[in-house]
């Protein structure tokens, strides 16, 4: 299932953030919403916003993020983040920029993390980040009691 923080017509399909449907979630689109990014002291949503998506980055779940989403996925990421008409963030340490519009950071990628710093979002972005989705399944992380068990079975005897 794939959650988003916004509603967006273009995906329909997509739940809600809870904490519940995170653990089943494939991915989780931010959509651009015109919501600040850098500036967020008295926007109580807008840091639940940012707490839900930090744990989502944390837990492996792939993230598309486009406009003012892009932006607060920079922030997520440690990127720092422009004030402006529209906010906007560097690119993270350790992101692949694959396009620049004049000095800003255009498309990029950090891990499962895919940001367009456009408003609107292309048809190429859209589908590239569904297609990556199957590939990125794997993201759980072992449980720390499976982990003891699974150095168990490993260490020869």
């Amino acid at each position: 299932m794939l959650l988003t923080l916004a509603p967006h017509p273009d995906w329909p399909e997509a739940a809600p953030p809870t904490r519940a449907a995170l653990g089943q979630a494939v991915g989780l689109l931010l959509p651009h919403d015109g919501q600040p990014a850098a500036a967020l002291l008295g926007q109580p949503e807008r840091w639940g916003d940012l707490q839900f998506l930090t744990s989502a980055l944390r837990r492996g779940v792939p993230v598309l993020g486009w406009g003012s989403g892009a932006a607060l996925l920079g922030r997520a990421l440690g990127a720092r983040v422009h004030v402006g008409e529209l906010d906007w963030s560097e690119a993270p340490r350790g992101a692949q920029v694959e396009r620049w519009k004049a000095a800003r950071p255009q498309l990029w990628q950090s891990g499962r993390a895919l940001a367009w710093a456009g408003t609107e979002l292309p048809r190429e972005v859209r589908d590239r980040f569904l297609a990556a989705l199957p590939a990125w399944a794997d993201r759980w992380p072992v449980l720390p009691s499976k982990r003891s068990a699974a150095r168990r079975s490993c260490t020869p005897c």
